[in-house]
């Protein structure tokens, strides 16, 4: 197979003009040099996180928490009620958002929901597939009390698939086979 059959192919573009205020402007300027790529390129990535992510977010009712604030109600939770919170957060709008985007429940909606997630900065995920198995790393930077709640989050909803994974924590990280 050939490099060019491998490839993905090419969005359709289309031409569009929008008056933007000129400090907007000049900040998205800045926010291209800063990540290395052309304006056209970073407008169509925030309009598309927009449109993809941010509008689904605000019909969830989503709040905006920083991850310091975050930290702090981890940490007022007791140690024994930190396996409740991973399956209280995985039962009920993980499994609306599932049937609201794919139709169903399911391993591939558990997947597109996860890769979702992943994009609005709480973690990172890692697919790979190795003999077989499919193991799924989720890093993060909120310490051992998140990924306590993160892997009773993992095994409840991938469970809501009927797949009981293998899962693994670090401080940083948590790792789910299956």
């Amino acid at each position: 197979m050939t490099a060019l059959a491998t490839e993905k192919p090419k969005r359709k573009s289309t031409v569009g003009h929008f008056r933007v205020w000129k400090d907007v402007y000049e900040s998205l300027e800045q926010e291209a040099v800063k990540r290395e790529v052309s304006l056209n390129t970073l407008v169509n990535q925030l309009l598309s996180a927009h449109v993809r992510d941010d509008v689904v977010w605000e019909e969830m009712g989503y709040v905006k928490l920083t991850k310091n604030s975050y930290r702090v109600l981890l940490n007022h939770i007791s140690s024994d009620k930190l396996d409740e919170l991973g399956p209280a957060l995985a039962r009920n709008t993980p499994r609306a958002m599932m049937l609201a985007r794919t139709g169903k429940v399911d391993l591939e909606a558990v997947l597109d929901y996860l890769r979702f997630r992943s994009r609005s900065g709480w973690f990172s995920m890692d697919e790979s597939n190795r003999n077989g198995s499919v193991t799924i790393c989720f890093m993060h930077d909120l310490g051992q009390r998140e990924s306590a709640v993160l892997r009773s989050y993992f095994v409840t909803l991938f469970g809501l698939a009927g797949i009981h994974p293998q899962v693994i924590t670090t401080d940083s990280s948590v790792v789910v086979e299956y």
